[in-house]
């Protein structure tokens, strides 16, 4: 059976496809040109040159400029292949090729923002840019109608954002969730092919006995799209308990953090406030292959967000790696159970900085729990993400066609 997913925002199918080539299906991975480049499957493997075959960019991505283009591209596609799950704008597409998508994956602004336009309405300077407005009001509507029309949609209500989507669109989630991380064997010679940049910074990592690392983007101050409030990291948070730890416990301990997202020089300034500066080492924005590089073998603690009441796609990468997770969880074991038919994850739960300060004194002097919380990190992150959900997908992949 042939396979054909659209698009690659955070990763996230490329490593859907190669779960799904595990269990013997033919697939291949349609890029968008408008994903930013640190999303290419380059950057998420050791090995691209066993699948580079099976990736297909495609010269589209922005329909409000590409619509009538992509039609006869789709509708030629849809001759190739028997199952189509796509994330981003291929609802749109699809909707406006009078084709259904099997299954829509949402990201998150694509579910959340793209239907419900994205140009705010403004002062507008000139007649094009008021026929463009409208343009992408049309753009929206037809998003909407393709993700309603979609066979599957699978998305989570574990967050206000997310629910709010599906209220608004009239539509009903399936929560069967998403392979985030491929997991797959290191090279040998891993050092001989990072940046020399970063191999000097892990040896500085590699000095300090506790490393706490938080990969997530430095977001906390205000909302910066259409997303509820419960999209912000709060990293503020992580900054401050962890300053409470350093001065309560001595212990030779680094905070890790990447330049990544709108409030890096908030964070910045915060830690200069606190006068943190000594024990906080800053990362750039690296290839997710790089960044479970370093949590597998550098990292004791990984945190996530402090807001939205679940964790994220950085959480999961940090379980993956058998790091243990610090993040805040406002779900109950029982609700999360009920609505994603998974274990309830190994999780260091805290929600303010008394608590992240506290579960870090704890996790750093009793060793002993901290190994047992990684070693059940990873094999839930196994048994529910890899295992169990390739199973899930190809029954509902082979189901569809038998019928």
């Amino acid at each position: 059976m042939k396979i054909a997913l659209f698009g690659n925002m955070n990763n996230n199918f490329f490593s859907l496809s190669r779960i799904l080539i595990d269990k013997g299906f033919e697939v291949t991975l349609f890029t968008y040109s408008t994903e930013p480049p640190h999303f290419n499957p380059v950057y998420d493997t050791w090995y691209y040159e066993k699948y580079s075959s099976l990736i297909c960019p495609l010269d589209l991505g922005f329909p409000q400029k590409d619509i009538f283009r992509s039609r006869i591209i789709f509708r030629k596609l849809s001759k190739k292949f028997d199952y189509f799950i796509g994330c981003d704008y291929t609802p749109c597409y699809f909707h406006f090729a009078g084709l259904k998508l099997d299954m829509f994956l949402p990201y998150g602004s694509d579910v959340y923002e793209f239907p419900f336009g994205r140009i705010m309405a403004k002062n507008f300077n000139s007649f094009k840019s008021l026929i463009f407005f409208f343009f992408d009001l049309l753009i929206s509507y037809i998003q909407k109608k393709g993700i309603q029309n979609s066979g599957i949609i699978n998305s989570t209500n574990l967050f206000p954002t997310f629910q709010n989507a599906r209220m608004k669109l009239g539509i009903t989630y399936q929560e069967l969730g998403i392979p985030l991380v491929y997991l797959e064997r290191e090279p040998n010679n891993i050092f001989d092919l990072i940046d020399k940049d970063l191999a000097t910074k892990l040896s500085i990592i590699s000095t300090f006995d506790f490393v706490v690392a938080s990969q997530s983007r430095q977001y906390w101050k205000g909302v910066i799209d259409k997303a509820d409030v419960d999209n912000l990291k709060r990293n503020d948070l992580l900054i401050i308990g962890f300053n409470s730890f350093i001065k309560k416990t001595k212990i030779n301990s680094c905070l890790v953090l990447f330049s990544y997202g709108p409030d890096v020089e908030s964070s910045k300034e915060l830690i200069r406030q606190l006068k943190l500066d000594a024990n906080v080492i800053w990362l750039p924005k690296l290839p997710r292959k790089n960044i479970l590089f370093f949590l597998k073998n550098f990292v004791s603690i990984g945190a996530d967000q402090f807001l939205s009441g679940f964790f994220g796609g950085t959480g999961y990468e940090i379980l993956s790696q058998g790091v243990a997770l610090m993040s805040t969880i406002n779900i109950s074991k029982e609700e999360y159970e009920l609505k994603t038919n998974k274990k309830f994850p190994p999780i260091i739960n805290v929600s303010n900085p008394d608590e992240i300060c506290e579960s870090l004194v704890y996790y750093s002097q009793n060793n002993g729990e901290l190994e047992k919380l990684k070693s059940e990190s990873k094999q839930w992150y196994k048994e529910n993400f890899i295992e169990n959900l390739s199973n899930i997908y190809e029954k509902i992949i082979i189901e569809k066609n038998s019928i």
